[in-house]
């Protein structure tokens, strides 16, 4: 990700520095693989707590949490934004979008709906937020990777969607197209 991100994908000269690859780690690397790691807590706690496991429904209804639509219409943005900017040859345009997004998930929805995440609002709301969250987390790393999985990820996982994952496809979701223009302000 540093050298996507860096001059060289410009026709710039390259200058490697170790800040740069500390940055991709701590603004990329870390709090991705740390909303990764609290969604398979709150997977085993809901486990623990209901007895219930998770299981990833791709094709469950879309929420009717704002803040679920909203994550979920992000990802699909992002979807297509790497699908343009990868077919003029604009990679280091997508990493400021990536940040974005991860910022977004960590700093907003996982923060908004720790609550919902960790069970306080029932079994049923639980399992659509775990739901979101997975989608919008396995959506980030079949668009980065596209590659083959064998992962923890893979026991949310049917035996039948363990397979070779090739990039995602923006899902038409009318109803949420631009919500993601309205989603939370910053101040």
């Amino acid at each position: 990700m540093f050298l996507v991100n860096s001059p060289i994908v410009r026709g710039d000269n390259l200058r490697f520095r170790e800040e740069g690859v500390r940055e991709v780690i701590s603004r990329v690397l870390l709090p991705w693989l740390n909303s990764f790691r609290f969604f398979l807590g709150q997977v085993a706690l809901l486990k623990k707590a209901t007895g219930h496991d998770f299981r990833y429904d791709a094709h469950a209804p879309v929420s009717s949490n704002v803040m679920d639509r909203w994550i979920l219409a992000r990802c699909q943005s992002l979807i297509k934004l790497v699908k343009e900017e990868m077919a003029a040859y604009r990679l280091y345009t997508i990493i400021p979008r990536l940040l974005d997004l991860i910022d977004e998930l960590t700093n907003w929805y996982i923060r908004f709906n720790r609550r919902r995440l960790k069970g306080e609002d029932g079994l049923e709301d639980t399992v659509v937020a775990l739901n979101t969250l997975f989608e919008t987390l396995f959506t980030l790393c079949r668009t980065m990777v596209s590659e083959h999985f064998d992962s923890p990820v893979s026991v949310l996982l049917t035996p039948e969607q363990v397979i070779l994952y090739s990039f995602p496809h923006g899902k038409y979701l009318p109803v949420i197209a631009d919500i993601h223009t309205r989603g939370p302000k910053r101040r």
